[in-house]
């Protein structure tokens, strides 16, 4: 298998449009629910544009340099 070794930025305005949508958001707040260690979770962690938009980016930079 060959796998495509060009990748394409995503549309961080698009991808932060379709986020307001997600159904643990309350009060236009983005919320997320992430791993804290091996069995704990952190729970309506409010992240705003400028935190994802970094983290966007931070992720295709890591896609794209593998």
């Amino acid at each position: 298998v060959i796998l495509p070794n060009d990748f394409a930025a995503p549309d961080k305005e698009n991808i932060y449009k379709l986020m307001q949508h997600d159904k643990k958001n309350f009060n236009s707040k983005i919320k997320f629910i992430l791993p804290k260690e091996v069995g704990e979770m952190l729970i309506d962690i409010e992240a705003g544009k400028r935190d994802i938009f970094y983290a966007l980016d931070a992720a295709s930079s890591f896609i794209a340099n593998k």
